[in-house]
């Protein structure tokens, strides 16, 4: 149950966080493939990142570092998955996936909707940079 929780949630925060880098750019295509490929640099330097994490704890790093990482959609969801996977052998939180992919996605649509406000296309009105307050 819980690895599909955390796949719907990727999928939600892949949207969320799309359509945040979509505010940045006027033309469609050319957003497409700038965050196609933004993805596809987050999902390889994920992998790295997963595959030297033995190494990267021995070296003594501060474990916010893991958090700060968690706001990558692809990090998160690779970790999560992992910790669900050896949640039954130690005492890793096995809810760490779901929780920063739902920060993920409320934070990407918020960055969305106040970016999009700020930085409108040819048919918005630009308002402030603390319209919000």
């Amino acid at each position: 149950m819980l690895y599909m929780l955390n796949i719907i949630l990727f999928i939600t925060s892949m949207i969320s966080f799309n359509l945040f880098l979509t505010t940045f750019f006027s033309k469609a295509k050319f957003a497409s493939e700038i965050a196609t490929l933004i993805n596809v640099i987050l999902a390889f330097s994920t992998f790295f990142v997963l595959m030297n994490r033995g190494k990267i704890k021995d070296m003594g790093l501060n474990p916010i570092y893991s958090y700060l990482l968690g706001l990558i959609p692809h990090y998160a969801a690779a970790e999560g998955l992992i910790r669900i996977s050896y949640s039954e052998s130690g005492n890793l939180n096995k809810y760490y996936g779901t929780i920063m992919l739902l920060i993920d996605t409320v934070l990407y649509i918020f960055l969305f909707y106040y970016f999009d406000n700020i930085f409108p296309n040819q048919y918005g009105v630009r308002k402030s940079l603390c319209y919000c307050f």
